[in-house]
This record gives structure tokens, sequence and C-alpha cells, in this order.
């Protein structure tokens, strides 16, 4: 019972002070497709926004990803990309 309760607690002061252990400071977010699956996608910051090799798709998937990560849509990704998500 010890052991739930400081999970609890634990679990309870993250969602409070806005720590996550979501995506990475960044370095991920999700692509909404159009099915309602979100996929998980590697993002390079240094790369330009319109080139195709700054997103990596690494396959996850998820209905809900979580709440501190960046969903994408699928209308903003370039065509490389898109056609990739659905691999």
């Amino acid at each position: 019972m010890f052991k739930y309760i400081l999970i609890n607690v634990v679990s309870e002061f993250t969602h409070r002070m806005g720590v996550a252990m979501g995506c990475k400071h960044g370095k991920y977010a999700y692509v909404r497709r159009r099915n309602g699956v979100h996929v998980k996608v590697r993002v390079l910051k240094s790369r330009d926004a319109s080139d195709s090799s700054k997103y990596i798709v690494t396959g996850g998937r998820a209905l809900k990803p979580p709440y501190s990560c960046e969903v994408i849509n699928e209308e903003d990704l370039p065509d490389a990309v898109r056609a990739e998500i659905y691999k």
C-alpha cells in the first residue's frame, strides 16, 4: 500500500509542476493521421521546415499521445514524410 501511495504522490507532483516524461525537450512529436491514430516522429531542429529530412518516423503509434508532446497535423508535413507515416 505504501508503494501505491508513493507512486500516486510522485505522479501528482510531476503533473502539478509541469514535469513530463514525454517527448524529450521537443526532440519527438506526434503526427495526427486522418484515421485518428498518432505516429511518433523524431524532429531535427537544425533542418528547414520544408525539408523532408527534418522528420524521421520512428514507428510508434498511439491513439492518445502524451499531453506534453507536440501534435502536428498530417497536412503540415512534406509529401515524402506524409507517405512514410502510413507504412
